[in-house]
């Protein structure tokens, strides 16, 4: 074996090695976008599921605004039948 025929076996070797890399780099790559995209892409409006529970603690915030508010009117509303109960006696 010459040493041109050496280098050709070489660099064949290295360019089929290179394309195996590509390959399996295209490969995990897919993989990668499959595993994080859009998991019910019509679902919420094509977001992501962060997104979803960004949304899900928004509404949360709000019931728990919505609740104090509730508590507030009963408490305003304990207070006036014990005011009517007043009067009437």
């Amino acid at each position: 074996m010459s040493f041109h025929e050496a280098i050709g076996v070489v660099l064949g070797s290295l360019s089929i090695l290179v394309i195996l890399l590509s390959g399996l780099g295209w490969w995990i790559n897919t993989k990668i976008k499959l595993a994080t995209g859009n998991i019910h892409p019509k679902a919420n409006g094509g977001s992501s599921l962060n997104d979803l529970h960004d949304k899900v603690d928004g509404l949360c915030v709000d019931m728990k605004l919505v609740k104090s508010v509730v508590i507030e009117l009963e408490d305003d509303v304990d207070k006036l039948e014990l005011d009517v109960e007043e009067l009437t006696k």
